[in-house]
């Protein structure tokens, strides 16, 4: 104790009054010891200190309200010289009254005439002291009742609490007294004489709704409305038979008979209040309603069966979540309730072997936070999303999910397949070269993430084929080790206007082979040897106002006609133009006749003016196109061009009526003409949509017309280096000359000693003259390697006007020669000294993890600028 009070009582005569009493505050116990002092007083002696006593004057007082709920009583001891108050104590005692609310309730997972009812918890249950306080139970059933005084109380408990209120609608509702002493207890039983079906319904309506909504807030506990509603009814007995039913505001069930057992039971109760977890999460009741309610019963009473003994046969029940129901299902809505049921259970069956522990917590949790993800009272494949989206722990389900093989298993046995797995990613950090330089190997990053399944880091490949030849394969250069991979892709140099078709390939440790595209070979990345866009622009058409365009064809209706889009999609046309000028060329665009405006009794062929493609450089074509037919075969959309004014004509692309193309959209196409036709001074391009199927309901459109002509860097002039310099490092071998063109004479350099510092150990300065202070386009082209895995290379180019170098590449050096171009366009005389034509490059290498490694050499077999008037 901090403060130990003692008083001496004394007085001057028998009758004298008031009492003196000497009083000691001793800081603990375990310090104080008493003794006898030579003169006639007390001492206390604490830590060997003498402390004088303090006589004090005790005295009770009241506020004379005896018979109020006001009255106070204290006893007070004060000091005797001063009236300081020393001690004082309340002299009245109120004692709470503390007991305990259960009930005889229904074991099992049936209605009340298959199993035995024993003690169990009413938690939150109320209890009251007639004419006083009342109080709420905890979960336990344990309450205290604030009371004010010591006196004999009666208490009264009904079956009702905090959450849910059970009305007994066969009869008044059931309430239990007694009387005590407070404290008490006092403790009620609810049926425990188990003689009245009426009582057994309520205490069982009552003790499944908490196990209901409990469950509910421990997989979410903010769930709307349902995390704070109070005195939700529980309506029990209805003079009816043969059902139970929800209605917004309460959840109602029927008394025994016509068959039938009294519905206040176990997943009957749970079912009922999923309907209001549904109407409160916002979702649509229907089949999905019915699904979900069933949902809660099979979690919380971990058996497929609901209702047990639902026709006094306690063997069977009302639905089964074990079952064969598969999506789309069209019966009535407790049947096709049972296809979510179903995908639940049998998730259920495969998380019981994955996670023994908690699997029904997991599913609890996702099928609590999914109702509010879903909208409508229809089941879908949708769910199965909601569930991968609610399991997934790193927002992209495409590589699984903790708990995707499991979820996928069940949902997939009901026809709501889980999305197929991407267990293996292809990713490009600076984007996939739609342009090469010629005659050079240009290199570049990707990104290899293995996903679900493990990687077999030697398996990467790249596959390229240019104009057409043969297909040669060599496998990618390793970057980094480690969950994800990087590689360099090297693609080799080839010829002005070549096209590369490339794609990659790897394989998981179990075998599995991954393309990129994915639909490689068939489909391919494509990339040209040339200058970028805008090459030579030969064509931009809008159809703002077109010329030299023709229109022929045999079709009854429907011709080609070119305008601002009338806005008839429900028939399959397009809304709008495709690039936004506002007209396009579209099949008859008739607002009339309920926009009756469609292809119909042959074809509608719409024909280009003759372009000159016989220039210098490689020409392309592209344009956007619109199909939409409700056909199934016969009708196409054919697009063909001509190098002879259109004597002659070749397929680009033909649509057809079960391509997914023909369901409407703008597609954006481009071709290069060479590969085709050779280009010449007469190509032309024509449009043709057919409608051979008969009464289908055809429409086409053409917008965004462009003919380019890529260029080649003919008119760029190569500025060999004219020394060079290592900074840090040791030359190995080579001389300036060796870095003048692509070939085995190369400079070698390596780091010459640790350098604790942040410094590259590789530093090389190439120096460089320009004819002109100011030109249009500045290049510089590395291409070198290192002979080992995770060194990093850098290129900066010397600013003159900020007088320091500024980087323009940073990436993992390959591992053979691989070359960098930098384009500079913007402000390119910036890198070149004004006055004497300067220039100078920093290239840099620096091994990367073991940053002291010296065992290592960098290799440069060209270092050059190349540069536009």
């Amino acid at each position: 104790l901090p403060r130990v009070p003692f008083w001496l009582v004394m007085s001057a005569a028998p009758s004298a009054a008031p009492l003196l009493m000497y009083h000691w505050a001793f800081p603990s116990l375990s310090a104080v010891k008493m003794q006898k002092a030579q003169e006639p007083a007390l001492r206390a002696v604490v830590d060997d200190m003498v402390v004088t006593p303090t006589v004090g004057i005790e005295f009770i007082a009241d506020n004379g309200r005896e018979a109020t709920s006001e009255f106070a009583k204290w006893l007070f001891i004060t000091d005797a010289r001063t009236g300081t108050i020393l001690y004082q104590e309340n002299q009245v005692l109120n004692v709470d009254v503390v007991g305990n609310v259960s009930g005889m309730a229904t074991q099992g997972k049936g209605a009340d005439l298959c199993d035995p009812e024993e003690l169990e918890r009413m938690s939150y249950a109320r209890a009251d002291i007639q004419g006083g306080n009342s109080a709420f139970a905890d979960e336990n059933g344990d309450f205290v009742i604030p009371n004010g005084g010591n006196s004999e109380v009666t208490v009264n408990s009904l079956v009702r609490g905090l959450r849910f209120w059970v009305d007994n609608r066969g009869g008044s509702d059931s309430v239990l007294s007694q009387n005590v002493i407070p404290p008490g207890p006092a403790d009620f039983v609810h049926n425990e004489a188990n003689s009245d079906a009426f009582v057994r319904a309520e205490v069982n309506g009552y003790v499944e709704a908490n196990v209901v909504r409990d469950a509910i807030l421990v997989a979410n506990p903010n769930y709307p409305t349902i995390a704070t509603q109070t005195n939700f009814r529980v309506n029990v007995n209805i003079n009816s038979t043969c059902n139970a039913f929800y209605d917004g505001v309460s959840i109602n069930f029927y008394r025994a008979g016509g068959g039938c057992s009294n519905t206040a039971h176990t997943t009957i109760v749970h079912h009922e209040y999923g309907h209001h977890l549904v109407a409160r999460g916002g979702s649509g009741q229907g089949q999905y309603g019915e699904g979900m309610s069933d949902v809660l019963g099979v979690i919380l009473t971990d058996d497929p069966i609901l209702a047990y003994g639902w026709s006094n046969n306690c063997s069977t029940g009302l639905r089964n979540a074990d079952n064969n129901i598969q999506y789309p299902c069209s019966g009535g809505i407790h049947n096709c309730g049972q296809l979510l049921s179903g995908c639940v259970w049998d998730t259920r069956n495969e998380l019981v072997v994955t996670e023994p522990d908690d699997y029904l917590d997991i599913l609890m949790d996702l099928s609590v936070n999914s109702v509010l993800q879903h909208n409508g009272s229809n089941i879908g494949p949708d769910i199965t999303i909601v569930w991968l989206t609610l399991d997934d722990n790193d927002n992209d389900i495409s590589n699984g999910t903790p708990h995707y093989f499991e979820i996928d298993a069940g949902f997939s046995k009901h026809n709501m397949d889980a999305p197929e797995l991407t267990p293996v990613l292809f990713e490009y950090p600076d984007g996939r070269p739609d342009f090469v330089q010629p005659d050079s190997p240009s290199v570049f990053t990707v990104e290899i993430i293995p996903g679900v399944w493990e990687l077999d880091e030697s398996s990467p490949t790249q596959h390229v084929s240019i104009d057409g030849g043969p297909v040669v394969s060599t496998p990618l250069q390793p970057q980094l080790g480690g969950g994800s991979v990087f590689y360099n892709v090297v693609l080799p140099g080839a010829g002005c206007f070549s096209r590369m078709d490339w794609y990659l390939t790897a394989e998981t440790t179990n075998n599995i082979l991954f393309f990129d595209p994915p639909d490689a070979p068939g489909e391919t990345y494509v990339t040209k040897v040339g200058d970028e866009p805008p090459g030579i622009i030969i064509l931009e058409e809008d159809f703002e106002n077109p010329v030299g365009y023709t229109v022929s064809g045999d079709a009854s209706d429907g011709q080609w006609d070119v305008g601002v889009p009338v806005d008839c999609e429900h028939r399959g046309a397009p809304p709008s133009d495709f690039d936004g000028s506002g007209s396009c060329y579209l099949t008859d665009n008739d607002a009339s006749n309920a926009c009756n405006s469609d292809v119909d009794g042959g074809s509608t062929i719409l024909t280009s003016p003759e372009f000159d493609l016989s220039g210098e450089g490689d020409p392309y074509v592209s344009y956007a196109r619109w199909f939409s037919t409700t056909a199934n075969q016969d009708d196409i959309f054919a697009v063909d061009i001509s190098n002879d004014g259109g004597n002659t004509w070749v397929n680009l692309e033909t649509i057809e009526a079960d391509d997914p193309d023909a369901d409407g959209g703008w597609v954006l196409a481009t071709f290069r003409v060479a590969d085709f036709v050779e280009p010449t001074n007469q190509v032309r391009l024509r449009w043709t949509a057919a409608d051979l199927a008969g009464l289908s309901v055809l429409e086409a459109a053409v917008d965004a017309l462009s003919v380019e002509m890529l260029q080649c860097d003919d008119a760029s002039i190569l500025l060999l280096p004219i020394d060079f310099a290592v900074i840090r490092g040791l030359l190995v071998s080579g001389v300036v000359e060796d870095l003048f063109q692509s070939d085995d004479a190369k400079v070698v350099v390596r780091p010459d000693v640790f350098l604790p510092d942040a410094e590259p150990p590789v530093q090389v300065e190439v120096y460089g003259t320009s004819p002109e202070p100011t030109p249009s386009e500045l290049r510089f082209q590395l291409e070198s390697s290192a002979d080992r895995d995770m060194i990093r290379q850098r290129i900066s180019l010397y600013n003159y006007d900020t007088q320091s170098y500024e980087e323009l590449d940073s990436r993992i050096a390959p591992t053979s020669d691989g070359v960098v171009t930098i384009v500079v366009t913007d402000n390119p005389s910036r890198f070149i000294e004004q006055e004497t034509g300067e220039m100078k490059a920093l290239l840099t290498w620096k091994a990367t993890g073991l940053s002291f490694f010296t065992g290592w050499i960098a290799e440069i077999d060209q270092a050059v600028w190349k540069y536009l008037p």
